[in-house]
């Protein structure tokens, strides 16, 4: 069970930068566990938007394992998310672009590299991110 400050159905801090993180959390590189929230909307840099957790894409980079776990607003923020509850539910083109981005976005620096494995559904995700509350706690 996890008795953090945040349940996993509803985050209630994910900062919305380009790339938002999970405070509070540790990932297998060390970092703060990466969060993609999709929205239709642009967001001030730092700021906290209420979103489900749907599933993840497994990458790994030149560091090793890098998942990005994917979130949509709750629908309270945005009732336009409310019948997404899990990865399979988003339109493939947002998938798809989804996988381009993170396939691409390392390809102009010099020794860096991306592979993307694929879409894994919420079980998937909330197990990673629940990895990573524990991580963080040691």
């Amino acid at each position: 069970m996890c008795t953090f400050p945040f349940s996993i159905e509803e985050l209630q801090s994910v900062p919305s930068t380009l790339l938002p993180f999970s405070p509070y959390t540790l990932s297998d590189d060390g970092d703060p566990t990466d969060i993609l929230v999709i929205c239709d909307y642009a967001l001030q840099a730092g700021s906290y938007i209420k979103c489900r957790l749907i599933g993840v894409l497994l990458t790994e980079d030149e560091s090793g394992g890098d998942e990005k776990l994917i979130a949509v607003p709750t629908e309270k923020i945005d009732p336009s998310y409310k019948d997404i509850r899990e990865i399979d539910d988003l339109p493939e083109h947002i998938l798809n672009r989804i996988r381009n981005f993170f396939e691409t976005y390392k390809m102009l620096e010099p020794d860096k590299w991306v592979k993307v494995s694929g879409f894994k559904d919420k079980a998937a995700a909330t197990e990673i991110l629940e990895e990573a509350i524990r991580n963080y706690k040691v």
